[in-house]
């Protein structure tokens, strides 16, 4: 096996070590890393999974459908169904954002002028960043990542909180940790920054991680950073 292993990575380079980081996924995932027409992944990774150290951007959750890639209570994706309403779409936006995976039940809108730009933030988000909104207990999303360096990762959001409810973050089917958002910022489009957990990695390779979201919290990405300080 270790024979024909770097054979195989003497000819494909980074392939075979590849294959085998994937068997650290559950066996009978049938979700698949995020890729569109648009999103390839990056110059490291060619096959769209997000890369920790580094940030996993929540609308990106795994390709696979409703009870697969994620699980929302509704088929529509409020966000899409509110950007073509008159008004709801900013000037100037690209249907692939204003529109993005409408056809799915997450609900996915992005950072406007005319409602999170109109008054002073605590911390602004990037412009156009999409995010996942109308969020309700129940509701969850799952992410393919590669994580590089193990050891204990501290997890950043910038986000907005009518109800601060916390959501927890679970690896390969197990729970990890609680995403606890410390205040309330009082409206759904005043956004704030905050460290939102921690949590460990014993090995590097591929993981399957899983948002299971509370209610009345707006985030857009979470960042692991890994410090060893904090270790």
């Amino acid at each position: 096996m270790k024979q024909t292993c770097f054979i195989l990575l003497f000819l494909f380079g980074s392939l075979c070590f590849y294959r085998q980081a994937y068997a650290q996924l559950p066996a009978n995932y049938k979700g698949k890393p995020f890729r569109d027409s648009v999103y390839k992944g990056n110059k490291l990774n060619p096959y769209g999974v997000m890369m920790l150290p580094g940030r996993v951007e929540l609308a990106y959750f795994d390709l696979g459908g409703e009870g697969i890639a994620y699980h929302d209570n509704s088929p529509v994706n409020e966000g899409a169904k509110l950007n073509i309403k008159p008004g709801g779409q900013r000037q100037g936006i690209s249907k692939y954002i204003a529109q993005f995976r409408s056809k799915e039940g997450v609900d996915i809108n992005y950072t406007k002028d005319n409602v999170d730009f109109n008054h002073p933030n605590i911390v602004d988000p990037k412009p156009n960043q999409l995010f996942i909104g109308w969020q309700q207990k129940g509701e969850w999303a799952n992410y393919t990542v590669y994580v590089n360096q193990k050891g204990k990762y501290i997890i950043y959001t910038v986000y907005s909180a009518v109800q601060n409810d916390p959501a927890e973050l679970w690896v390969n089917n197990k729970f990890a940790c609680k995403l606890n958002f410390p205040e309330k910022t009082g409206d759904a489009h005043i956004w704030t920054q905050a460290e939102v957990g921690s949590i460990v990695f014993p090995e590097k390779g591929l993981y399957l991680l899983k948002v299971k979201f509370g209610t009345g919290v707006n985030y857009g990405y979470l960042d692991f950073l890994y410090n060893t300080a904090r270790q």
